[in-house]
């Protein structure tokens, strides 16, 4: 991106927030989730608007048009081909302990997740609203393998898993996004992924980097807003914490611990929440442990 697109981006979001600012000190915005009465809360300079009924808490300053383009090629994770490891793993737990065979990796960018796995002989499909990143997964996959989000509705195939690791904080319309990608998986299908949640009490949170001072964190869940919408498609949620980054080993980036962040999963098949229900019985934190993740395709040092 030039110098010049860059400070345009940086005044348009300027604008776009000034706005949100002053529409909202005239008219309280109902949620975004269920339509319910909402609060303001100021933090971060930023203006966040709580849900009375479903907890969900949102805020519309960062401008949708941004948003739409996505991360590009680098991405949350660095450079194409790196990062990923989370919905490796999903992958690779829910192959072996449920005996799940297609996934769509929604928001995958242009991290290894998808060229790893596919090359190993499993389903796997990308999707992300990124053109840069589907140009570039099309040119080596073609246009079946990987795809547009808004091309989701068009689709004929139904996948056993969704999985969309740290993407949910983005929507904008998070009921009509969470329903497009629910409508993308089969009857018994599981919808999983990685976010941080909403422990109650301030937004403002102890980390390096705050959570929701990032700007296009437009949309802070919770276990009981995340459960809200699902409980309407009949689904289960379950959470798992993580160790890396989670609460267990600071994460190599920010050496920070991440204790609000959670592996959620969401699904109508009682035999996946009656196996997921006892593991967490046995065991809250999952062993994604991005630091020392086992994979040598993911290992920096080879």
């Amino acid at each position: 991106m030039s110098k010049l697109l860059r400070l345009l981006r940086s005044f348009l979001l300027h604008i776009h927030k000034l706005i949100w600012e002053i529409k909202t000190s005239i008219i309280k915005p109902r949620c975004r989730l269920c339509l319910g009465q909402t609060k303001k809360r100021e933090v971060y300079n930023r203006h966040f608007f709580e849900c009375y009924s479903c907890g969900f808490i949102f805020a519309g300053d960062f401008a949708e048009f941004v948003a739409k383009m996505g991360a590009g090629m680098s991405g949350s994770w660095g450079n194409p081909e790196t990062g990923g490891e989370r919905e490796d793993f999903l992958v690779r737990f829910l192959a072996e302990e449920l005996q799940k065979e297609s996934f769509m990796l929604y928001g995958v960018g242009s991290t290894l997740a998808f060229p790893v796995l596919l090359s190993e002989g499993y389903d796997v499909y990308g999707c992300d609203v990124s053109k840069s990143v589907i140009a570039y997964r099309q040119n080596e996959y073609g246009i079946n393998r990987f795809f547009h989000a808004n091309d989701l509705h068009d689709l004929n195939q139904r996948f056993d898993i969704v999985v969309a690791c740290e993407v949910i904080e983005h929507f904008n319309h998070p009921r009509a996004q969470i329903s497009t990608l629910v409508n993308s998986m089969k009857s018994d299908g599981i919808f999983c992924g990685t976010t941080n949640f909403y422990p109650g009490g301030s937004i403002e949170d102890d980390q390096i980097v705050g959570y929701m001072s990032l700007r296009n964190h437009v949309a802070y869940w919770s276990e009981r807003s995340l459960s809200h919408i699902l409980n309407e498609f009949g689904m289960k949620l379950i959470t798992f914490e993580m160790v890396c980054p989670g609460s267990v080993k600071p994460d190599r980036k920010y050496n920070d611990l991440f204790p609000n962040k959670r592996v959620f999963f969401a699904t109508t098949d009682n035999k996946a929440i009656d196996y997921l229900q006892k593991m967490k019985h046995r065991t809250p934190i999952l062993p994604i442990d991005l630091s020392d993740y086992p994979h040598p395709s993911y290992r920096q040092d080879g």
